[in-house]
């Protein structure tokens, strides 16, 4: 299977190697169908890329042949890491921004990248052995409960976490409340639309609002 660099990057913040007790937080569990999952333990997350690329058009030079496993697969991300460096930065062959798992004749799972220069070939078979978690217990999908919507860019939810962290002593236990209004009037069908006001800080107090984005 085929993994895009910004398919595994946009999991790797939810992974940590802070918890040796636990395996499966330092690996992306990756799916037959290409979606990839990542937790730390608080955050759970799922990622699919729409533009899936087949193994067929992966280069094979100095590479044994694989085929696409049939089951889910821990990459961990020590071995996501290596795949990363081993990717070129600039690539006209956008199958070069990826990397590879697959399964070798032998049995071997491997995950590679390769610049077509230099390949990275990482076994990956030991990682199997360990269990993931069943993430659907907890996992809530779109339409699951009712709801209502606050939309934030990035760059905003980056600021309001800058906010966070330099208005408190312990900057890692910093948090960010948002007061999330509930009447008809502050959204437009699921979606919030006014000024939703935020509190933060413990040695500095800060209060303020934030706009939600129109779509």
């Amino acid at each position: 299977m085929i993994l895009s660099r910004a398919l595994l990057k946009s999991v790797l913040p939810a992974t940590t190697d802070d918890d040796t007790t636990r395996y499966v937080l330092s690996v992306v569990h990756v799916h037959p169908d290409g979606m990839v999952e990542a937790t730390d333990g608080k955050i759970l997350v799922r990622a699919r890329d729409p533009y899936l690329q087949l193994d067929s058009d992966y280069p094979t030079k100095d590479l044994p042949p694989v085929t696409t496993p049939d089951k889910a697969v821990l990459l961990p991300t020590s071995i996501i890491g290596k795949l990363l460096a081993a990717m070129p930065k600039k690539s006209t062959l956008p199958i070069l921004c990826c990397a590879q798992v697959g399964v070798t004749a032998d049995g071997t799972v491997q995950a590679r990248a390769t610049d077509l220069t230099v390949p990275m070939v990482a076994d990956i078979t030991e990682a199997q052995s360990h269990q993931w978690p069943m993430t659907d217990r907890v996992m809530v999908k779109d339409g699951d409960r009712p709801c209502l919507k606050l939309i934030l860019s990035a760059a905003m939810l980056t600021r309001l976490a800058k906010i966070a962290t330099e208005a408190g002593r312990a900057k890692s236990e910093n948090t960010v409340t948002l007061e999330i209004p509930t009447e008809d009037k502050y959204r437009e069908g699921d979606a919030i639309v006014s000024a939703v006001r935020f509190t933060t800080g413990s040695t500095i107090t800060v209060e303020g609002v934030v706009m939600p984005c129109r779509l």
